[in-house]
């Protein structure tokens, strides 16, 4: 077990950093208590109240499910997000390569930019840290890991293609996998090399952004916040869409501490290791 946590130091000290905070944080806030009240009347069948969900509100499925069911089990949700970031933190390593003597000399300078950009405010507002990490960042962490596919020849085929099935539920994920995926089936096809691998990740793709459109849910849901937060969204043309999106997205990236604790943690983890 010691070799094992040795060996793997960088995902634990991350996994263990995220569970500090989460532990630190309020759980059940935001959509949790609201979910938590909900379940009850579907009698704590989480799938039907996916399904419920799914024709009123949302397309993601079994992110509606697993959020309904984290609102009543704490304790499942903190394991689940500890796992999950030793997870996500191994694929990142093994994505990049990663040598931890090629780091050791700007110990200092992750130091710093750790203390620069650590978030001084309330993170996880609004949804509440449940929602929140049901929705973003456990299907971060799943396509982490199903990028591996690209990294090694590996035994865990179908476990990758579950983990990717939930992944492409928030539909940014099946939208990024469907661009992933088309530029690795062109690659392969320019190389004269098999493409089957890809294949059913290319067609969950296009079935993740299909679900998203033709959602009954989505369709209500963006018809009332629409009107209710952007009146004008559906007069703008699709440029001007995608370029506030994009400014959006910058803003999150490099500003908003609840996207760049989990850089931060990363950075953290990886000043540690390099000291002991």
């Amino acid at each position: 077990m010691k070799t094992l946590i040795k060996k793997n130091s960088i995902p634990f000290m991350f996994s263990l950093l995220m569970s500090i905070y989460i532990m630190s944080s309020p759980l059940r806030s935001g959509d949790a208590l609201q979910f938590k009240s909900d379940i009850k009347s579907f009698n704590y069948h989480y799938l039907s109240f996916a399904v419920f969900r799914y024709k009123n509100w949302s397309s993601r499925f079994l992110i509606e499910a697993i959020t309904a069911y984290f609102s009543v089990h704490a304790i499942q949700f903190l394991l689940l997000m500890f796992c999950l970031s030793f997870l996500f933190m191994y694929a990142i390593i093994q994505l990049l390569g990663f040598n931890d003597s090629r780091y050791h000399q700007y110990k200092i300078i992750i130091a710093i930019l750790a203390l620069f950009f650590f978030p001084i405010n309330l993170l996880f507002e609004g949804a509440g840290i449940i929602a929140t990490m049901a929705n973003y960042y456990v299907p971060m962490c799943l396509m982490a890991y199903v990028l591996l596919i690209f990294k090694q020849v590996t035994k865990t085929y179908i476990l990758q293609l579950l983990a990717f099935l939930f992944a492409i539920q928030q539909e940014q994920f099946a939208l990024l996998g469907l661009i992933i995926f088309s530029v690795a089936i062109g690659y392969q096809i320019y190389q004269k090399l098999s493409v089957l691998k890809y294949v059913p990740f290319f067609i969950l793709s296009i079935g993740g952004i299909l679900s998203a459109k033709l959602s009954p849910g989505n369709a209500i849901r963006n018809a009332v916040e629409t009107n209710v937060r952007f009146p004008e969204f559906q007069s703008i043309n699709l440029l001007r869409k995608l370029d506030m999106g994009f400014i959006k997205m910058s803003y999150d990236l490099l500003f908003n501490g609840s996207v760049s604790l989990f850089f931060i943690l990363m950075l953290i983890s990886i000043l540690i290791f390099s000291i002991i």
